[in-house]
């Protein structure tokens, strides 16, 4: 266990020496010499030097003693507990159409650091059981600046998967009631020669959907622009206490018909319109875990999925 020895006595020689030319006057009055050829400022000297060696003893006490010294003012210090890191699981390309949709990391799951300058090797255990899935993020839309009727792309799609344009602020820099980001997710993203039947076939696994959120913080730049330096360099909804709450939905493009609507006589229900201020053909999720604090700063976010949520066409 290391300790951050504090300084018992950090009084040098030069302040002895002032210490002790300070209570000349008050002691012994008749000692007017204070020249460094006085033989009593020579033993003045002296004394101070053998003290700063006893200081430097002194400060140089074994940790055991600083341990005992805290244990004696009821100080205990925690108990040993093993590292813990966050690990990052990439699936392969999984480019066939026979390709599983999920995969399955058990609990226990040992990783190793490959690290050639640590000699022993380093050992991770996964403390819980976790399910891959083989999907990436399609496309980010949120409100554009211009006003919230107005929307913006915030990825790129191409061969080596999504790629993010730019920053961007979830909900504008001032939050509105009713904006609306969404999120959506392309499963099967390397499939060769992508068939639709596979896309109404797969529906996500029921679970926990794990996002992880990175927000812009001071330091982060984009490329070919300096460092944000803002005091806060990101904001968004309810990073405060009376900023808007943030409702999760899933899309799935069905709606219950109304009585004497034609698809309540047997014909197929037509999707809803995928606006904003429509409820129909959304489902709100449950949130799990939110260490992001409703996407104000760095952290995990996840959202618990129904079973049977297939793909669909949004447009």
């Amino acid at each position: 266990m290391n300790l951050n020895a504090p300084r018992l006595d950090s009084r040098t020689f030069e302040d002895l020496v002032r210490e002790a030319r300070e209570r000349i006057p008050r002691f012994t009055p008749e000692w007017t010499n204070f020249n460094d050829s006085d033989p009593g400022m020579t033993l003045v000297q002296l004394h101070a030097w053998m003290t700063e060696t006893i200081l430097y003893e002194l400060n140089r006490v074994p940790e055991l003693n600083y341990v005992k010294f805290l244990d004696l003012i009821g100080v205990t210090p925690e108990p040993a507990r093993p590292a813990r890191t966050e690990l990052g699981f990439t699936l392969d390309r999984l480019d066939a159409p026979d390709d599983a949709l999920v995969v399955q990391v058990p609990l226990g799951t040992r990783v190793s650091v490959a690290d050639p300058d640590i000699k022993a090797d380093i050992t991770f255990e996964t403390d819980r059981s976790l399910v891959a899935l083989n999907a990436d993020f399609g496309m980010v839309v949120a409100p554009d600046e211009q006003g919230s009727l107005t929307r913006a792309l915030l990825t790129d799609y191409g061969d080596s998967g999504a790629t993010w344009l730019h920053f961007f602020a979830p909900f504008d820099d001032a939050p509105k009631v009713g904006a609306c980001l969404y999120v959506g997710l392309l499963l099967r993203p390397r499939l060769a020669k992508p068939d639709p039947s596979f896309y109404v076939n797969d529906a996500l696994p029921a679970g926990p959907l794990d996002l992880y959120v990175d927000v812009a913080e001071n330091g982060d730049a984009e490329p070919g622009q300096a460092p944000l330096t803002m005091e806060v360099a990101f904001s968004c909804a309810a990073a405060g206490v009376a900023g808007p709450q943030i409702e999760w939905q899933l899309y799935t493009g069905q709606s219950r018909p109304e009585p004497g609507h034609p698809a309540a006589d047997g014909q197929p229900a037509t999707p809803p319109a995928w606006r904003d201020d429509s409820d129909a053909g959304w489902k709100t999720l449950s949130v799990s875990a939110d260490s992001s604090r409703g996407l104000a700063v760095p952290g995990h976010l996840a959202l618990e999925l129904p079973s049977g949520a297939t793909a669909v066409d949004p447009r």
